[in-house]
C-alpha cells in the first residue's frame, strides 16, 4: 500500500502480503518483509530507475504497467519482469526473474547489432527481398525486408522505411532490364546468379556488378558498383591505343625487351613486351615470334652481352650492327627503361654500302695514285673575296 507525506505525495510503498514465490525472488523470508517499506529494504530501486518509472507510476497512472529491468544490490544479481496493476491506494506486484531468458534476449541482440554493423559498413549494397504470390503462387512481386546503408543511395529511403515497400513501385524498370525474372528465377530454382548489369543514365551509363543468392522463401541480392573501374579500363585501353599509334607510327624499329633472371638474380635472357610494325618488318621477325620466342633464340649471335650491360649498369648504348642472317646493317640506340631496355633501330643498309663503295673507290685511287710513273698532283684553288 502506498505511504505518503503530509502534502499527501506518493514517497515509498509498504508491503503487506508476500507470497512464498516473490520471497524466493528477493531471497528474503515473508515474514521479513511484511509490514516492511520498499525503499528502505531495496534502495536501488530509485537507481534503476524502477520508482518513477514503475511503482510510482502504477499507483498515480490508475493503468497497470510492465518493466523489465537489471538489478544488483541487496544480495540480488540480474534481470526482473516487474508487472503492476493498481488496487486501492497501493498496487499488487507480480515479480518474475527473467536473467536466463534476458541474457538469451540481449545476446541475440548483440548478434543482430553486429550483424547490422557488418552490414551497415560494407560499401557494397545489400538487399534482403520476400516473394509477393498470386493466389496461383507465382511470384508478382517482391517486398524489402532490408538494405543497408549502402544501398539507400538507390532506394534515396531508410532502412525502416524502405521496408515493406515493393521492389516494382520503387524500380518498375526491374521488368524490362530482366532483372525481375532473374530474381524470380533464382527463388524457384535455389540456384545463385552472378552477372554484371549496365544501366544507361543521362551522365553516362553505370555498370554494376550484382549477385542473387536464395535465402529461406526469398533472396538476397548484393550490388557492387564498377562504374570507377570500368572508366579506369576503358580510359586504359584508350591509353593503350594511343600508345600503340604513337609506337606503330614510327620509322624506327622500336622494342621494349624485359629481362629474364635466373635464381641467383643473373639476367640469362630478354623477352620482348613491346615491339611496333616498322621493327617487326626491318628485323624480318614476325609479331608471333617477338610474342613466342626470346632474344636469344631469334638472335643467338647478337648485342645480348651489350643490352645486358645497359641493364646492369643503366649506361645507354649506340653501336652499328650487322645483322648476317638478314645481311642488313643497323644503326643501334638502346636504354635502361625498368628491368628492361628500350631499343630504337633503323636501316641504314643503303647508308652503310655507299660509305663501303666510297671506301673501295678511295682505296683504288690512292693505288693508282700510289703506283704511277709520273708525278701527279691535285691543286684546291684558293679565291678572294670577289670569288676570283
Amino acid at each position: 500500500r502506498s505511504v505518503r507525506d503530509e502534502t499527501g505525495n506518493l514517497v515509498d510503498l509498504e508491503w503487506t502480503l508476500v507470497n512464498n514465490s516473490t520471497a524466493r525472488t528477493v531471497l528474503l523470508p515473508g515474514e521479513n518483509i511484511a509490514g516492511k517499506r520498499l525503499l528502505a529494504l531495496f534502495p536501488n530501486v530509485r537507481t534503476v530507475g524502477a520508482w518513477d518509472g514503475f511503482y510510482k507510476k502504477t499507483v498515480e497512472s490508475g493503468q497497470p504497467q510492465l518493466f523489465e529491468t537489471y538489478y544488483e544490490g541487496e544480495g540480488l544479481k540480474g534481470w526482473y519482469r516487474l508487472e503492476g496493476t493498481p488496487l486501492g491506494d497501493g498496487m499488487l506486484l507480480t515479480l518474475t526473474e527473467i536473467t536466463d531468458r534476458k541474457e538469451a534476449e540481449l545476446a541475440v541482440e548483440r548478434q543482430r547489432e553486429l550483424l547490422d554493423r557488418v552490414l551497415n559498413s560494407a560499401t557494397d549494397a545489400i538487399i534482403a527481398f520476400g516473394p509477393l504470390r498470386d493466389e496461383q503462387g507465382r511470384i508478382v512481386d517482391f517486398e524489402y525486408l532490408f538494405q543497408n546503408t549502402a544501398n539507400e543511395q538507390y532506394t534515396r529511403l531508410p532502412n525502416e522505411e524502405v521496408q515493406g515497400l515493393r521492389m516494382l513501385d520503387l524500380f518498375p524498370d526491374m521488368v524490362t532490364t530482366g532483372m525481375f525474372d532473374r530474381c524470380v528465377r533464382v527463388v524457384e530454382t535455389g540456384q545463385p546468379d552472378v552477372f554484371e548489369q549496365q544501366y544507361p543514365l543521362d551522365t553516362g551509363p553505370i555498370y554494376i556488378h550484382i549477385s542473387l543468392v536464395p535465402y529461406a522463401d526469398g533472396l538476397v541480392m548484393t550490388s557492387h558498383n564498377l562504374t570507377e573501374l570500368r572508366h579506369l579500363q576503358l580510359e586504359a585501353e584508350r591509353q593503350a591505343e594511343r600508345f600503340n599509334a604513337i609506337v606503330n607510327s614510327s620509322l624506327n624499329g622500336l622494342i621494349h625487351w624485359m629481362a629474364v633472371r635466373d635464381d641467383a638474380g643473373k639476367i640469362v635472357d630478354l623477352r620482348a613486351s613491346v615491339f611496333n610494325r616498322a621493327g617487326c618488318e626491318m628485323a624480318r621477325i614476325s609479331p608471333e615470334q617477338f610474342r613466342t620466342k626470346t632474344f636469344l633464340q631469334l638472335d643467338p649471335t647478337g648485342l645480348f652481352p651489350e643490352y645486358e650491360r645497359v641493364i646492369e649498369t643503366g649506361e645507354p648504348l649506340h653501336v652499328e650492327y650487322f645483322f648476317g642472317e638478314i645481311d642488313t646493317w643497323f644503326d643501334v640506340t638502346a636504354a635502361k627503361l625498368g628491368d628492361g631496355l628500350v631499343v630504337s633501330f633503323s636501316d641504314v643498309t643503303p647508308l652503310k654500302r655507299a660509305e663501303q663503295t666510297q671506301q673501295r673507290l678511295a682505296d683504288e685511287y690512292r693505288h693508282i695514285l700510289d703506283n704511277a710513273l709520273t708525278a701527279i698532283s691535285h691543286f684546291t684553288a684558293i679565291r678572294d673575296p670577289e670569288d676570283s
